[in-house]
Parts: C-alpha cells; sequence; structure tokens
C-alpha cells in the first residue's frame, strides 16, 4: 500500500524499518500514551533475522499489516490493520454486558491502529487526515465490511475523533483489561463502522492518492521480468550479492522499481575500506513522482547505515536527470566528472555521509 496526501505518507514497512521502529517501541516517552509508560522492552534483532515478520506482512495476505508514516519523506510514526476478533472477557454497551461473539472473527472485519512516535508531529490534526484516507483505502480498495477502532477510555481525545469527525458508533467497553504483562489494567471503549455508511457519509470524495505497491526482496520470478518491464539488457546490470542489498517495488504481479546496492572497495591508497555503492535503481515511466525511488534509496541507505558503512555513493551520467535531481534532493554531495574527453561523456559522482 502506498497513500499520499498533501506532505503526507502511508506506505508498507520493510525489514531496513526495524531499527526505528525498535528504538520507537522501547521508548517510554513515546508509548506512555499507549500504555507502556516504561516501552515495551522488545529485544531488538537486526532486519535478516525479522525479514519473515515485518518485511512478509507487506506481502502475504491481507490479515495482518504494518506501515511507516512520514511527513515531507521522514518517518514519523506507525500504522496498522490486523483481523478484529475481541480479546476474552466482557463486553459492555450502556453499562449492559453484550455478547462478544457477536464480532468474533466477523468476515472482513478489521481493526486499524495508528502510533504518531515523533512527539513534534503530534496534536497537529495530522492523526485524523492519515485515519481518514486510510480506512477510506481500506473500504474502497481493499475489500474490507467493518472497520472496528479501539481505545483506552481515559483518551477522550481519540474517542471524540472516532465518533465526531470520523462518524464512527460507539459499540462498548471492555473494562479492567490488561495491556502489557505489567500490572497496567485499563478499560477499553470499541467504535464500529460499516463500509455501506462510511461511503454514504463521505459527502465529497476523500482526495489522496492510492497505489498497492508491495517492497519485496528481489527474486528470481521478479528478475525474470526485469528486462520485459524497463528494456531489454537491464537485467545483466543488477549484480544480485548475497552480502548486498536488492529490494523492488511491485505494483501487482509486475516490478515497476528497483534497487540495488553492494559493498565496494575504495581504491589506492585506501582499498581496505569498503563503503555502500548504489549499482543502480530505476522507476518505471509511468509511477515517478510518486515517490518509489525515493523510498528505494531510504531503504539502501539504511541498510548500508546498519551493515556500518561510513558512507553511500554512486555515479550518474549527465543523461540521468530525473536521477540527477533526486539524488541532490535526497542529500548527496555532488561532484561533476568527465570522464571519456574524446566522446564529450559527463555526469556526476554523488556520495552522503551516513550518520551514526
Amino acid at each position: 500500500m502506498l497513500i499520499k496526501y498533501e506532505n503526507l505518507t502511508i506506505r508498507d514497512a520493510v525489514a531496513t524499518d526495524t531499527e526505528q521502529l525498535f528504538a520507537w517501541y522501547n521508548d517510554g516517552n513515546i508509548m506512555a500514551q499507549f500504555g507502556y509508560p516504561d516501552g515495551m522492552g522488545l529485544e531488538y534483532k537486526p532486519p535478516e533475522e525479522i525479514s519473515q515478520g515485518i518485511a512478509e506482512n507487506t506481502e502475504n495476505t491481507d490479515d495482518d499489516h504494518l506501515h511507516i508514516i512520514e511527513l515531507d519523506g521522514k518517518p514519523i510514526g506507525e500504522m496498522n490493520y490486523r483481523s478484529f476478533c475481541y480479546p476474552d472477557g466482557m463486553i459492555e454497551c450502556d453499562g449492559k454486558p453484550i455478547d462478544e461473539t457477536i464480532y468474533r472473527n466477523m468476515e472482513r472485519a478489521i481493526e486499524p491502529g495508528i502510533k504518531i512516535c515523533d512527539i513534534s508531529a503530534r496534536d497537529k490534526g495530522y492523526g485524523t487526515k492519515l485515519l481518514t484516507m486510510f480506512i477510506d483505502a481500506l473500504f474502497r480498495y481493499h475489500g474490507f465490511q467493518k472497520i472496528i477502532l479501539d481505545t483506552d477510555k481515559k483518551n477522550e481525545r481519540a474517542q471524540h475523533v472516532y465518533e465526531k469527525k470520523l462518524g464512527f458508533r460507539f459499540l462498548g467497553t471492555h473494562r479492567d483489561l490488561s495491556l502489557d504483562e505489567s500490572e497496567y489494567y485499563a478499560s477499553v471503549v470499541y467504535f464500529e463502522m460499516d463500509k455501506a455508511d462510511w461511503l454514504a457519509s463521505r459527502k465529497e470524495p476523500v482526495e489522496y492518492t492510492h497505489m498497492s505497491i508491495l517492497y519485496k526482496q528481489m527474486d528470481e520470478k521478479i528478475l525474470s521480468q526485469i528486462d520485459d518491464v524497463f528494456g531489454e539488457g537491464t537485467r545483466r546490470h543488477i549484480p544480485v550479492r548475497e552480502d548486498g542489498f536488492t529490494l523492488a517495488a511491485v505494483d501487482g504481479d509486475m516490478p515497476v522499481g528497483f534497487i540495488c546496492v553492494n559493498p565496494r572497495a575504495l581504491t589506492c591508497p585506501l582499498e581496505h575500506i569498503k563503503d555502500a555503492y548504489i549499482e543502480i535503481y530505476e522507476v518505471h515511466e509511468n509511477y515517478r513522482r510518486q515517490g518509489i525511488g525515493r523510498h528505494l534509496v531510504a531503504c539502501g541507505e539504511k541498510w548500508a547505515k546498519q551493515q556500518g558503512f561510513r558512507q553511500i555513493r554512486t555515479h550518474h551520467n549527465d543523461q540521468a536527470v530525473a536521477a540527477i535531481n533526486m539524488s541532490l534532493a535526497l542529500g548527496f554531495g555532488m561532484c561533476p566528472h568527465v570522464y571519456s574527453k574524446e566522446e564529450g561523456c559527463s555526469g556526476y559522482h554523488v556520495a552522503k555521509i551516513l550518520s551514526p
């Protein structure tokens, strides 16, 4: 999933988001709002160990997905959704018990969640905008029939947004629910919305861009399609290595973008030092200016940083105007270079120091 509205983006999480996610989840200042005043205490695992978790949730079923929220291209939080199932216990509506099995494992019912983890981005109205386009996309493009929202009963701000701004109906309260393994208990309130009611309540279309883009590790199936999509001979310029990083952006079954980053030694007298070199990255012309290339490069940078490389670099010939402009926008240093005086070929060496 890729959703864009103004300067906000919701995209699929990938394995290289691991470090940022763990930093958020284990920060008590961030997580106190979500019931974890001491953080979640998660033990960090490197991307390669959890790629079957965070990475796979973007490419398997519609039952459990994790997404990253970006503001002006910077990660500020996460959104997710999962199949809805009430926790064990009694649900009450207006103080009277109701049958919790009515909604348990309901067909095509899901429960979205949102965490704005950058504290400076809170209380600015982003949450309402993000939930509006996220819910709308889940109903319109992903076939879900009912959405359930919940929050701590003490969180009156969230309840106001759910009921008054988004139009969800109050469903009931689950009392004394343990939210973690500590002694923290809370009453959780639930709100619901049917697809038909949501669509009927939208007096004007929600204006956002939605694309079902998945980011996957490059495999033989994707490689076999590269020449058909990007032109004959493109595949031979993708040197996939076990010690490198390759990622593809896929729309349905078709690759629409990719990046390949490998370790590469410097030249004499620094040949003992390796850094990250972008061998190639490309986005299909019909999918440009959607943030796909920017995200692919950002994932390459994160991988390089996690490998301990000091910098990431590449080279553009002077015909790759879009790539040159994107490298400039992403903060790469630009060094003009003429590499064939006879043929008049020129371009740019570009590099970026990776912050510790």
